[in-house]
Parts: structure tokens; C-alpha cells; sequence
């Protein structure tokens, strides 16, 4: 019985499966890996835990249900066809851009209850627009962009809070959504500054 006790404290069997199934054991003095490593501190110890792999019990366990997509049964969550767009899941509304776009080239026909509902889709995609125009003019602008229409942006909130006084209700996403819009016609000039010839 001590013979055993001083095997454990000694020297620490690894346990590796074969091809025919039989575990082949190797010590640790011949896989070359520090016993001291191995025992769990300076001491050793003699109950040490070790995680079980054996996938073999995994093969007996219930494979997870499968789900229908476009059948509508029972076991399914719907079909595609019954999802929203991504565009409406994600809040853009493309119509709703397209007015405000035609509100601000046209200033003489103005809706102000178009402007009510602010986004920020269409401001987003309008610096953008303008900062590859001025990519493609040799300018890397897109900070000082994004930049100055913040800045506008709470200048004019301020300021129209400010005139307001206690009426205003001009709340900052309107205000950027706002200042968004009014940078078409810098993107629109800068997008036929790329084609005028210079000299």
C-alpha cells in the first residue's frame, strides 16, 4: 500500500487512447514534463481534479431541433416573407429621405411638417457623398466634415433655443438632421467641381 502511495506522489501516469481503444499510460518523466508542473505546486498533492473529454457519451445526447424557415409549419418561427425589410427593421425610410432630399433643392415649396420626424440616414449619407467627392478631388476631408456640420449643428441649436426662449423646441437630432440636409448643394457642387477642367 505505501508502494502505491509513493507511485502517486512520484510520478503522474497520462492516460492517451489508441486506435484499438486500449489506453496506453506514459509517465511524466518520460514525456518530458516537470513533475512539480504537474502536482499542482512545490508539495504535489494527491487529489488533484482533471476535466473529462471522453466525447464518446456525447454520441447518446439529443441533436438540437431543427428549425423550418419559408415553410410556416408548426415547428418553424415563419417564413421570410413575413419579416419586415432590413431597411424598415433598421429605422431608414428611403421615401421619406427622397422628400426632404427634393424639399431641399426645392426651397420655394417647403413642408415644414416634412421635417418634423428627423433622421439622421440621410445627413449620414450626404457627408459621406461629400467627403468622397472630396476624396476624389486628391482632399482627405471626411473629419473636418463630420467636424464642422457638428458644429454648425450646435450652433444652430443654440441659437435658435436662444431666440426661441421658452417656445423652442428644437431638440439637437433635429438640428443635425437639419444642417444634414441643407449639405446637398455642397455635394452637388463638389460632385461638378470633379468635372470642370483645370487649368
Amino acid at each position: 500500500m505505501r508502494g502505491n502511495q509513493k507511485y502517486q506522489k512520484d510520478d503522474v501516469a497520462l492516460s492517451f487512447e489508441t486506435e484499438a481503444g486500449a489506453p496506453h499510460y506514459r509517465s511524466s518523466r518520460t514525456a518530458g514534463i516537470p513533475q512539480r508542473s504537474m502536482m499542482g505546486g512545490p508539495g504535489g498533492s494527491n487529489n488533484l481534479q482533471f476535466m473529462n473529454f471522453d466525447l464518446g457519451s456525447t454520441s447518446n445526447s439529443v441533436p438540437p431541433p431543427r428549425v423550418s424557415y419559408g415553410g410556416g409549419g408548426a415547428g418553424g418561427f415563419g417564413a421570410f416573407e413575413d419579416e419586415p425589410p432590413l431597411l424598415e427593421e433598421l429605422g431608414i425610410n428611403v421615401p421619406q429621405i427622397i422628400r426632404k432630399t427634393l424639399t431641399v433643392l426645392n426651397p420655394l415649396r417647403i413642408n415644414p411638417d416634412l421635417h418634423e420626424d428627423a433622421d439622421l440616414s440621410g445627413p449620414f449619407m450626404f457627408c459621406m457623398l461629400f467627403g468622397l467627392c472630396q476624396l476624389l478631388a486628391g482632399k482627405f476631408h471626411f473629419g473636418i466634415i463630420l467636424g464642422w456640420t457638428s458644429l454648425a449643428s450646435l450652433f444652430l441649436y443654440v441659437v435658435f433655443n436662444l431666440l426661441a426662449g421658452r417656445n423652442g423646441s428644437l431638440e439637437l437630432y433635429r438640428a443635425f438632421s437639419l444642417v444634414g440636409y441643407c449639405l446637398l448643394p455642397m455635394v452637388i457642387f463638389s460632385a461638378l467641381f470633379l468635372f470642370v477642367p483645370h487649368g
